[in-house]
């Protein structure tokens, strides 16, 4: 199944805000160290007089680096108005209208670079993802790919997701939860990207944890 922006078989404007945060942990040779803490917040904001959703993500962390990313997309359809990514000295901003992208990537050392992108077809913003699977139909075997733009990347690529069973995990607060497996490979990128598994509530549709592997190896999780 093919997700596509403004699929009207998603009911899209269920999704509202909330706010959430999680610690960053890292597994290296079966020992685990919290080394940061991440937080998202969503809150609906007006663009163009239309209903949109924006989602910012912060990270704390001193061994990996501090990052903030914002996306704005409409509430509606979840087609992705703009985004941008300060990480590691570098910012990434984006515009996009329609099929086209333009915008800017800076440098550490300050050099700006504008691009400009038109695309065969309407995509999501990559970092628009984790609010998207918290707007599915999930269930044991559900199958489904969405096209996406990846602006760290400077790509398009297909976004295959699978529910591979679910457990209890914990949820905050001393609460533990019913969340379906989610597993994610993101086209044909380095491990560090391709591939992302994500814990999501049965009852409450919420983002409970995400896991990857990195290229040392190392398993790196967002938990409660």
């Amino acid at each position: 199944m093919i997700i596509a922006v403004g699929d009207p078989s998603i009911e899209w404007e269920r999704f509202g805000p909330q706010a959430d945060s999680k610690k960053i942990v890292l597994i290296e040779g079966g020992v685990e160290r919290v080394v940061g803490i991440t937080t998202e917040e969503i809150k609906v904001v007006e663009v163009n007089g239309q209903p949109a959703l924006q989602r910012t993500q912060a990270a704390e962390s001193g061994s990996l680096g501090n990052r903030v990313a914002t996306t704005v997309v409409l509430r509606s359809t979840f087609e992705p108005i703009s985004h941008h990514d300060e990480h590691a000295g570098a910012t990434i901003s984006l515009h996009y209208s329609g099929l086209t992208i333009s915008g800017t990537r800076e440098s550490p050392d300050g050099k700006a670079e504008p691009f400009h992108t038109t695309l065969d077809r309407p995509v999501f913003d990559a970092q628009s993802v984790e609010m998207i699977l918290r707007v599915l139909p999930l269930g044991q075997g559900y199958v489904a790919k969405l096209p996406v733009y990846h602006a760290r990347l400077g790509q398009v690529m297909w976004v295959t997701l699978r529910v591979n069973g679910n457990e209890e995990v914990a949820a905050g607060g001393g609460r533990i939860a019913d969340a379906w497996i989610v597993e994610t490979e993101w086209g044909h990128v380095p491990s560090s990207v391709g591939r992302v598994t994500y814990w999501i509530g049965e009852k409450t549709p919420e983002l409970l944890k995400q896991s990857s592997v990195l290229p040392s190896g190392a398993v790196l999780q967002f938990v409660r």
